[in-house]
């Protein structure tokens, strides 16, 4: 069975498609994890929260490069 870390880091691979960038945006992730853990909400499950996250950052990178290729 895959651990979440790689579920995560192959979540992320999926969305972003470039491995460098996957592993930056897999790192924030569990910063802001550890940064945010006073936040988690133990009644749900802790793998939503966690791709949420990393869906989240993967948005916004994903965002960042659409605005630069409107420029």
């Amino acid at each position: 069975m895959i651990e979440t870390k790689d579920q995560l880091f192959n979540f992320i691979y999926r969305m972003v498609l470039q491995r460098e960038i996957s592993e930056e945006i897999f790192q924030e992730t569990w910063f802001r994890v550890f940064k945010n853990i006073n936040r988690y909400d133990s009644s749900r499950p802790f793998n939503v929260w966690l791709f949420r996250i990393g869906r989240n950052l993967s948005l916004n990178h994903l965002k960042k490069i659409k605005n630069r290729e409107k420029k």
